[in-house]
């Protein structure tokens, strides 16, 4: 709860930093959007509350990610507690995975991320994802369930991907592909994407329905 305390704190101290007023004057305008989109896409209650809950969680984890490269264990400990509390709720809501299959999804999320992460650097010789990648790719597992965790992975690294193309492109950017790149906001970003359209009627693709 201390963690989860001092994420916060950072966002609505009466005096922040220049960055942290930035950071929130962010948030509080990405927030009304995603609870417009969630409030015209949710489809049933279950959809409906998943994206009015993830939302603003996500947004806040990407803000942090892009801007300092970091993401804090409280609000990442909270998106995974908000995830199985949401999935308890709601169990046999379509797309809405159990408590024991979203715990397994937590499991497998971060033993493959970790692989990932270890397997990078034993051939590489250096890190290509930091720990609290794993740690996030964890909390996500338990929102989507074990079934969802490839289509999650693939879906991030596409977003990552078409990120750093983007940035390449910016004027006065650093055009090398060792920069380092927060995988964080890919990790994010789609998780809203399977969230949304596996419990708004969407379809959803590799290993789940």
């Amino acid at each position: 709860m201390k963690q989860v305390r001092a994420g916060l704190y950072g966002l609505f101290r009466l005096h922040p930093s220049p960055g942290r007023q930035a950071l929130r004057r962010q948030w509080f305008l990405g927030v009304p959007v995603l609870w417009i989109f969630a409030a015209a896409t949710g489809g049933d209650p279950a959809g409906l509350v998943a994206l009015a809950i993830l939302g603003p969680l996500a947004w806040l984890l990407l803000l942090y990610d892009m801007r300092y490269l970091i993401l804090p264990d409280g609000l990442v400990a909270l998106l995974a507690l908000s995830g199985l509390a949401v999935n308890a709720t709601f169990a046999g809501h379509p797309g809405v995975p159990g408590l024991t299959e979203s715990t397994l999804g937590a499991c497998f999320a971060g033993l493959l991320l970790e692989t990932v992460r270890r397997l990078y650097h034993l051939i590489r010789g250096f890190d290509g994802l930091g720990f609290g990648d794993v740690k996030l790719f964890a909390a996500l597992g338990c929102w989507v369930g074990w079934t969802q965790v490839p289509t999650l992975l693939l879906v991030a690294c596409l977003a990552t991907l078409g990120g750093a193309i983007l940035a390449r492109l910016r004027p006065g950017q650093a055009t090398g592909w060792r920069n380092r790149l927060p995988f964080g906001p890919g990790l994010l970003i789609a998780l809203y994407c399977v969230v949304w359209l596996s419990r708004s009627g969407g379809t959803i693709l590799i290993g789940g329905g």
